[in-house]
């Protein structure tokens, strides 16, 4: 990790991100790569993987994909909807 993944490693500390373990891998204009390694608090009550877990990964991707092309004039963004094709 390096670069700007490791910019985002730093960045996510102490948030949901960190919390869950998620770990960028690259990340450089437009490109973000992550990923985690499943443990028991990623768990939904009946023992599979929590889906608020994989939105979660999918959700903070695309925020630091977004933040890798941000205009220097852009104050900020926000991620307000997920929804499948």
């Amino acid at each position: 990790m390096r670069g700007l993944a490791s910019d985002f490693q730093a960045f996510q500390v102490g948030t949901l991100p960190d919390l869950l373990g998620l770990e960028w891998t690259l990340a450089e204009a437009g490109v973000i790569e992550g990923r985690f390694t499943i443990k028991p608090h990623h768990l939904a009550p009946n023992g599979y993987l929590h889906a608020a877990t994989v939105v979660a990964l999918a959700d903070t991707a695309c925020s630091y994909g977004c933040r890798t092309i941000l205009p220097k004039t852009a104050s900020g963004f926000t991620t307000i909807a997920s929804r499948g094709s």
